[in-house]
């Protein structure tokens, strides 16, 4: 498993800013830009749902290789339930949901990106460097 980032989602977090990140790393790994917009507008939903309802949280991004095939997992973790998270079915190959201490839940969303190879390791670390950084509500909250 290659870990490549995680994404803040608060109060803060801009969906455009997020949204963005998820369509970037998508079609960079996988070449797909319908697949990497399909993806980004199932997480805005969602990062909207959980702002609706006040939660904070985290969206963790990893590459795993699996008998040769290349799955993008996308976990968002410790949420209260958001009624959206079932629109995550139709986007992904397997969505779990693996309940935690005191009504949380984290959501484990795979995706087979019908890839063969990994991507190479430069731009791997160019994934990471965009996740890393911060976006522009982030940045403004903080001046």
């Amino acid at each position: 498993m290659i870990s490549i980032g995680t994404i803040s989602i608060s109060e803060q977090s801009s969906v455009t800013d997020i949204r963005q990140k998820i369509r970037l790393l998508t079609e960079t790994i996988s070449g797909d830009a319908i697949l990497a917009t399909r993806l980004a507008t199932i997480f805005s939903t969602i990062c909207r749902a959980l702002q609706r309802t006040g939660q904070s949280s985290t969206i963790s991004a990893s590459l795993v290789d699996e008998a040769g095939r290349q799955v993008l997992v996308l976990e968002i973790s410790e949420i209260r339930a958001v009624s959206e998270e079932k629109l995550l079915n139709p986007f992904f190959d397997d969505v779990n949901v693996v309940p935690k201490n005191q009504g949380l839940q984290t959501i484990q969303a795979r995706k087979d990106l019908q890839i063969n190879q990994m991507p190479p390791p430069e731009i791997i670390a160019s994934l990471r460097e965009m996740m890393e950084q911060k976006g522009r509500d982030e940045l403004m909250a903080e001046v």
